[in-house]
């Protein structure tokens, strides 16, 4: 019993001389588990200060990519809101446009229904007036017929007409033209002598014929070109020409004369002329002038004479009224050719065509105008 005391003793002595040294070998242990839970901690906060500062760069760059995409989507619906106001200022015009087609369209007494109609609709007559400076000529070759002697139409120098002409233009494709020219028929002084007389007939001739041609002609337009710039007329028609002037003729002197058929005495230098190149004629001075008071025959020519008018021309219009052109033709007694200007105040009646394409337009706004604006 004493022995297990003792035992019992001596085992308590050794656990109480052995618990320091295990409190201390504890005490380090969790000293050092401490240590390693301060640094992990210090780890895990490093990591959590870097995944904010991440986090922070990721919402700025949020916030500089919204700025931006918010900034393209304003100047996009500023320019889309342009756009929205030119097609609006476009719909207006079109409108302004399609209302002046009804607009002429009444003026013209048309409506749709009467524009599909097969026939044309009575309408306006266009009117203007005409300006133009010709040359005219009586060739050699309408002469020679009637005469065995005479002096040609340009024997001194180019003749000239000057006129104008009021003009009434029906659907645009027919001119009635109601004119007047004042033209220079005169010829340089010479011999003149009728087909088949004699010589003794032949006549020193002084030609001062003028005459005012006054005019009624019909002309059918044909253009030339898809807009009618260019146009190509032509026609005919009637009128009088009143003479004005004489057609004085002073007989040749008999004594220069060498037998019924010889003509040469009337060329140049011939026996009909003295050394000076004078005429030797009846009422002739030595200096080839009229004398005075000597009254000469006078050609009995009529002071109105009918006249024919045959013409041919091309035009091209350089603004909507107003037209420059060439103009070739035949009137009273002399073939012309010269420039033209014309004015016209007025228009004709749309033809089938340009009322097809008035159609065609106010379907083509009518178009435009349904379809979506924006």
């Amino acid at each position: 019993m004493n022995g297990k005391l003792t035992l019992y003793v001596l085992v308590a002595a050794a656990l109480a001389l052995a618990a320091p040294a295990w409190a201390q070998s504890g005490a380090s242990d969790a000293i050092e588990e401490a240590e390693e839970l301060r640094e992990g901690a210090l780890e895990e906060l490093e990591e959590a200060q870097e995944q904010l500062e991440e986090a922070e760069e990721a919402q700025q760059e949020a916030e500089d990519a919204a700025r931006e995409q918010a900034e393209e989507l304003q100047d996009e619906a500023e320019e889309t809101q342009q756009e929205a106001d030119s097609l609006e200022s476009e719909a207006e015009r079109l409108q302004r446009e399609a209302d002046e087609i009804e607009r002429l369209a009444a003026e013209l007494g048309d409506d749709p229904a009467a524009m599909d109609a097969d026939d044309e609709e009575p309408g306006q007559i266009g009117f203007g007036a005409n300006f133009r400076f010709s040359l005219i000529n009586t060739p050699s070759f309408a002469l020679a017929p009637f005469f065995d002697l005479y002096e040609g139409h340009w024997s001194d120098g180019a003749r000239f007409a000057l006129g104008g002409e009021l003009v009434l233009r029906f659907k645009g494709q027919v001119d009635l033209v109601v004119g007047y020219d004042y033209a220079d028929y005169r010829t340089r002084d010479g011999w003149w002598l009728e087909d088949d007389d004699p010589a003794a007939s032949t006549d020193w001739s002084i030609n001062d014929l003028r005459a005012h041609q006054i005019t009624l002609e019909a002309n059918g337009i044909a253009s030339l070109t898809p807009d009618g710039r260019l146009q190509m007329y032509g026609g005919g028609g009637i009128g009088i020409g009143i003479s004005v002037n004489e057609f004085l003729k002073y007989d040749v002197n008999p004594a220069c004369l060498n037998g019924p058929d010889d003509l040469s005495v009337f060329e140049d230098g011939g026996a009909c002329f003295d050394s000076d190149g004078d005429p030797l004629a009846i009422g002739i001075d030595s200096d080839g002038n009229p004398i005075p008071g000597f009254e000469a025959e006078k050609e009995d020519i009529p002071n109105v004479l009918p006249s024919l008018v045959l013409s041919m021309g091309l035009r091209y219009l350089i603004a909507d009224r107003v037209s420059i052109g060439i103009e070739a033709g035949f009137k009273t007694i002399a073939f012309y050719a010269g420039l033209e200007v014309g004015f016209m105040l007025g228009k004709s009646t749309l033809t089938r065509e340009e009322r097809q394409e008035m159609r065609d337009e106010r379907d083509r706004l009518d178009e435009e105008e349904l379809a979506p604006i924006y």
